[in-house]
């Protein structure tokens, strides 16, 4: 059965790091394809400006290759706003014949409790999660605290995937707005885009 990461964000702009993430999971055998999966409007979102979908779309096509791909699912759905429990659903009932995993970051682990209907978001998933550099490991009882299940925290923790990867799309939009270099941050076939359009330049 085909293994498809599903790695969901913003991408407000794609960086060197979701790149790495991406190739990291194709490296080490965790999945055989990575869609990057554009978020309409985040819920978290909702009180900031996000750059429009076509160009976020367009930065993304610049990157992809067999393995790495796009998925359009949140961007042409109607609705405004996206929940990950859901969409998860709507893919597997997309693809019943892969198996799907769920890509997040020690950021999203942390504050996963936050999200739509958590309990059942992480009962009904696999997950790979990357450590980030400077963000320690939660413990299972830390975790707990929140979730209040010992077993999906010990289930969330052994999906653990160490990588250091510190860049950041806040980073790269703060770089952009102060005229700092960006040399390591992004490809170039972003930075054309992010030029052309004149992305950034005010918060």
């Amino acid at each position: 059965m085909e293994r498809i990461a599903i790695f969901g964000g913003t991408f407000d702009p794609i960086h060197n790091g979701h790149i790495k993430m991406a190739e990291t999971i194709i490296t080490r055998d965790l999945a055989d394809r990575v869609f990057f999966l554009p978020a309409k409007t985040p819920p978290h979102k909702l009180d900031k400006q996000i750059t429009s979908e076509a160009i976020r779309l367009q930065m993304l096509e610049t990157v992809v290759n067999e393995q790495i791909q796009i998925c359009h699912h949140e961007i042409d759905k109607p609705d405004t706003t996206s929940y990950s429990y859901q969409t998860m659903r709507e893919l597997k009932a997309l693809y019943p014949d892969k198996k799907l995993l769920f890509v997040i970051g020690m950021d999203s682990l942390r504050t996963i409790h936050f999200w739509r209907e958590f309990t059942k978001f992480i009962q009904e998933n696999e997950f790979i999660i990357f450590t980030r550099p400077g963000q320690n490991v939660p413990t299972v009882d830390e975790l707990n605290e929140n979730i209040q299940n010992i077993e999906l925290c010990k289930k969330l923790l052994h999906s653990l995937v160490e990588l250091n990867q510190p860049i950041s799309s806040t980073q790269v939009r703060n770089a952009v707005k102060n005229g700092e270099p960006l040399q390591g941050l992004i490809p170039q076939s972003v930075l054309k885009i992010i030029e052309a359009e004149q992305l950034y330049k005010v918060s």
